[in-house]
């Protein structure tokens, strides 16, 4: 019976509609017609972040260290940007354009996450994020 419930959650996360601004917390796959992201959550495997462009071009970035760990999330901040924590000490952001897509992690970080982003990660993160940015951009830091 639990195996029935497992599987009839995980079909309801995989046709959960992605739209801006969007959370995601759960192992699954992710996507809508209003946003270009496919997004695939594994439980123990890299993520799989794909990005559809018009004319039918596919990019897709897989993060090979990431994992999701306790507090882990994706946020889809709109078209072309993704951000990813993965409850510890990763924070990656996806960005996509025209020209295929770049993957950034907390080192060449260059622009802050947006505010709900940073609302949700742990304090030490949050620092670290605005100090290296901070580096990058000035006057870019929010207050923490």
């Amino acid at each position: 019976m639990k195996i029935h419930s497992l599987l009839v959650i995980v079909l309801f996360v995989s046709l959960y509609p992605l739209k801006a601004s969007t959370f995601i917390d759960w192992i699954g796959s992710y996507s809508d017609d209003s946003l270009p992201w496919k997004i695939v959550i594994h439980p123990d495997k890299p993520p799989q972040f794909g990005y559809n462009h018009k004319g039918g071009i596919e990019t897709a970035v897989s993060p090979s260290a990431w994992r999701p760990r306790k507090g882990w999330f994706v946020f889809v901040e709109n078209d072309s940007r993704l951000w990813a924590f993965d409850g510890v000490d990763e924070l990656l952001l996806t960005e996509v354009s025209a020209d295929g897509g770049v993957l950034y992690d907390l080192e060449s970080l260059s622009i802050m996450p947006p505010l709900q982003v940073m609302e949700r990660l742990p304090e030490p993160i949050r620092k670290d994020v605005i100090a290296k940015v901070k580096k990058t951009e000035p006057g870019a830091a929010i207050n923490p």
